[in-house]
């Protein structure tokens, strides 16, 4: 996403986001991996979101996503604390 941007700036913003974040998915792997429940979970809670999207149900891909957000968070915050 970030290549296709023609702002050179927001190009750089973009890339730095994304390094971050394999940095903390990484650091996530290796803390708390997430076991073949947590992830038929994930699954169907995308699965749900991309069907909200290809419906235009924008009331419920709006909640999944806040759902998405809030779930990984919360996880993202109890692994990176020492």
């Amino acid at each position: 996403m970030a290549r296709s941007i023609d702002k050179p700036l927001s190009s750089q913003i973009l890339e730095l986001l994304s390094n971050q974040t394999r940095m903390l998915e990484a650091i996530r792997q290796v803390r708390a991996p997430v076991n073949a429940q947590g992830l038929n979970s994930n699954i169907e809670l995308h699965d749900q979101l991309l069907e909200a999207i290809e419906k235009r149900d924008l009331n419920t891909a709006r909640h999944l996503i806040n759902t998405v957000f809030i779930q990984y968070s919360q996880l993202m915050v109890s692994v990176l604390t020492v």
